[in-house]
């Protein structure tokens, strides 16, 4: 599922592939080059990420579930000077929907290109053919062991068009329980928490969330959701 718009281009600022050609590919990824003709006439070199559409899940624990938040806590934003300041705990109430208690699955990463640990929303790649609702379903089960109810969409996203084609489907999993198996896959290195809604809204809001994706999700969901 691939639906991004069309644009016809009527300012006249589209480019022009003259050739294009494979400079690296990976199981994840292709790093494409291409020479473009640029709107004045001349031609250069470009290059950009062709990969598969993902996936990023929102999942809302079901009410009754026997399933404890874990009172998180976030790193703070770096200060103008460059010092850290101290993290605060992601359970504290304030304006902005903080109190909302909803329960939230969270998932723990090592991310080897900014070398740390990252945490935020399910994510993962859509197989050939695969319906986002279902992509979302799978990877739920596999990377936190939950299933969910229902699922709906809320966005899709071209995160970083600029140098890639990345697409994000954005969906939001209501109803979760922890009465799935797990299925990691061999590069996987997951840990499973669970949150307070509110807690992570107030961690977005106050800049302490890192991960594009899950800030993206969470300030949908609390906009439209």
């Amino acid at each position: 599922m691939d639906d991004r718009p069309n644009d016809a281009d009527p300012a006249g600022l589209r480019w022009e592939t003259v050739e294009r050609r494979s400079s690296h590919a990976c199981e994840a990824f292709e790093v494409l080059t291409d020479r473009v003709r640029l709107p004045g006439g001349s031609e250069t070199t470009y290059d950009h990420v062709v990969e598969p559409p993902s996936v990023v899940v929102l999942p809302l624990v079901a009410p009754d579930a026997d399933v404890t938040a874990d009172p998180l806590r976030w790193p703070a934003p770096a200060t103008p000077d460059g010092d850290d300041r101290e993290p605060a705990a992601d359970d504290a109430d304030s304006d902005g929907g903080a109190t909302d208690d909803r329960r939230v699955v969270l998932v723990e990463e090592w991310r080897q290109a900014v070398d740390r640990v990252n945490r935020g929303l399910p994510a993962g790649g859509l197989e050939p053919g695969e319906d986002p609702l279902a992509a979302a379903r799978r990877e739920l089960r596999e990377e936190t062991g939950f299933s969910a109810a229902g699922v709906e969409p809320l966005v899709s996203v071209e995160p970083a068009n600029g140098i890639g084609n990345q697409l994000l489907h954005h969906v939001l999993a209501r109803g979760c329980r922890p009465d799935a198996e797990r299925d990691l896959d061999d590069d996987e290195s997951i840990r499973v928490r669970v949150g307070r809604l509110g807690a992570l809204r107030e961690a977005v809001a106050a800049g302490r969330v890192w991960d594009g994706r899950t800030v993206t999700g969470v300030l949908y969901h609390r906009l439209h959701g």
